[in-house]
């Protein structure tokens, strides 16, 4: 478990000189900002996903280590980021996806209630 982002809660500017990760699209550019010169590796299929994988347990670890609604909604932001990152690598656009989640709602409901099946009576 990954908590790189805690640290960061108190500042205005992200630390992105953790190595070995996946990052956002436009990180490579702002670290270039800073005078600084990124190693970039472009992945793509298998690797892509895999990093997409432990890019997702690590935003989830984030939101489990957020302590304020503020931090918690920018990592479940980041979730869904990766969530469709993941579906284009899938070949479903956001679109399809979310079409698929309306779907399902409409089928079998959300989660919003709360309800926990513990069994059968």
């Amino acid at each position: 478990m990954t908590t790189c982002n805690r640290a960061k809660r108190a500042s205005d500017e992200p630390d992105f000189r953790k190595q070995n990760k996946l990052v956002r699209d436009k990180i490579p550019a702002i670290i270039k900002t800073e005078g600084r010169t990124p190693k970039i590796k472009q992945l793509k299929g298998r690797a892509l996903t895999s990093a997409l994988y432990n890019k997702l347990t690590e935003e989830h670890a984030n939101l489990l280590a957020a302590t304020d609604t503020t931090s918690r909604l920018e990592e479940l932001a980041d979730m869904v980021e990766v969530i469709l990152a993941l579906a284009s690598s899938y070949g479903t656009s956001d679109e399809e996806l979310m079409n698929l989640v309306r779907t399902k709602r409409e089928k079998r409901g959300g989660f919003s209630a709360g309800q926990f099946y513990a069994g059968d009576e």
